[in-house]
């Protein structure tokens, strides 16, 4: 009897399946293929902060297919984008019509969302909406379509422009009072990630222990030397500065509380309205720090101050401050200056500022600095006004 697995394999009856079975490897490498030449659109959707990421497409209206909006129509928008623009403290809010369009510029380095969360605020109270929102990264632009009363539409294009900025304005904000205690508080101040100067009382029980750690944060660190008021009450731990002291005593002192915190880049004055107005004792002091390569801040606790006019004939690096933050202990004044102060930077190009340590400064400082990076400041530890 033959042996089966040895009889020869009929070829013809698996023709069928291997023709097959190539045809599909054929098909799926083109595919592949084709998917791998085909480029990426360059129009990226921009996802806005102010809905999810994903839209049921119910819920967008097919924008184009409204007819466009009158000019008369077309202004409550135009409005809005003006006031929005007005917020960020564009330099230009020119707003053109080109075409079937409207445009707009926007700095080139600016956060899109945030302005887009605002702006569509604004249009909620006219009734209308953006419907549709896409960037153009090669060309430098966003597109929006935007429709009122879900009847008419407008389109919109923001170019983004390298010649404006979004800076506007610098400030620098000094933190005084610091060497009192050392608790939480202290430590959020030091520890906040946005740039303030601390500036610490030398000869008090916590003073070495701050100005350690705002090393170790990185802070810029200002002595704050105590000087004579014209009414206040003030105390002497063998700082402070008084009113008819010799050049000799100031010089000390002045070295005295430099020793405490070596690594400070400076001085301002705590009280000091009677000391900051004598020209002999503010010579002193600004000839030693002159001599130790320091710079010096008037807190302009005196409008009667000669401080910076002897620094500038000495040729000290000298600044004022030029608006008290906290001046009143109450959230809603802080909230005030804050602004007062952005303007103060967007007019002058750079402010000074002083606060104090105290947790309604902090709350404010907390929620306003980086609503006021959005509009444009930036904020700077004090040497940078002085680059």
């Amino acid at each position: 009897m033959s042996d089966p697995s040895k009889e020869p394999i009929d070829l013809k009856k698996y023709r069928l399946p291997v023709s097959l079975a190539i045809l599909v490897v054929v098909l799926l490498a083109a595919h592949l293929f084709v998917l791998m030449r085909t480029p990426a659109r360059q129009d990226v959707e921009v996802i806005p902060e102010s809905r999810p990421a994903t839209t049921p497409a119910a819920v967008r209206p097919a924008a184009p297919g409204l007819p466009a909006a009158s000019a008369q129509e077309a202004e409550p928008v135009l409005d809005a984008l003006r006031k929005t623009m007005a917020d960020y403290r564009f330099k230009s809010q020119t707003i053109r019509r080109s075409g079937d369009a409207y445009t707009a510029s926007i700095p080139g380095d600016f956060n899109y969302h945030r302005f887009h969360f605002t702006l569509q605020e604004k249009l909620n109270k006219g009734n209308a909406r953006v419907v549709h929102t896409s960037e153009d990264r090669r060309r430098n632009r966003v597109d929006l379509t935007i429709t009122i009363d879900d009847k008419k539409a407008i389109k919109l294009v923001l170019y983004r422009r390298e010649s404006l900025s979004a800076v506007h304005g610098e400030a620098a904000i000094i933190i005084d009072d610091f060497g009192y205690a050392y608790n939480d508080l202290v430590q959020k101040f030091l520890f906040y990630p946005k740039p303030l100067t601390i500036s610490i009382i030398p000869g008090l029980e916590q003073t070495a222990k701050v100005a350690r750690d705002a090393k170790l944060a990185n802070r810029e660190v200002l002595v704050h030397m105590p000087m004579e008021p014209l009414n206040e009450k003030f105390s002497d731990e063998g700082y402070t500065l008084l009113s008819g002291m010799d050049g000799g005593t100031v010089r000390l002192r002045v070295q005295q509380a430099f020793a405490k915190m070596p690594h400070a880049i400076g001085m301002n004055n705590h009280q000091g309205s009677r000391v900051t107005a004598e020209a002999a004792v503010m010579r002193a002091l600004l000839s030693e720090l002159k001599r130790m390569n320091k710079i010096f801040i008037d807190s302009r606790t005196n409008p009667a101050s000669v401080a910076v006019d002897v620094a500038r004939q000495l040729k000290v690096p000298v600044g004022a401050n030029q608006i008290f933050l906290d001046a009143e202990n109450d959230e809603a004044f802080i909230e005030r200056q804050m602004q007062r102060m952005a303007e103060m930077a967007e007019q002058q190009g750079r402010v000074i500022a002083i606060a104090h340590m105290r947790k309604k400064t902090f709350t404010v400082l907390e929620r306003m600095m980086p609503q006021l990076e959005q509009q444009g400041i930036r904020f700077v530890s004090i040497s940078a006004l002085f680059n």
